[in-house]
């Protein structure tokens, strides 16, 4: 029993490893996004083309 409750703590900590790096890739990814988000507002306003 010891055996599998050990496994199974090595497996979910493995997992939350994990997880851990795949939310902080997409809050990079939402952060990047938003600047780009405002750059493009940016060009909007001062009236440049965007191409």
């Amino acid at each position: 029993m010891r055996q599998v409750a050990g496994k199974m703590k090595t497996q979910l900590d493995g997992e939350f490893r994990i997880a851990n790096k795949s939310d902080e890739f997409a809050i990079e990814n939402a952060v990047g996004e938003m600047g780009r988000i405002e750059e493009a507002k940016r060009r909007f306003v001062e009236g440049k083309n965007i191409e």
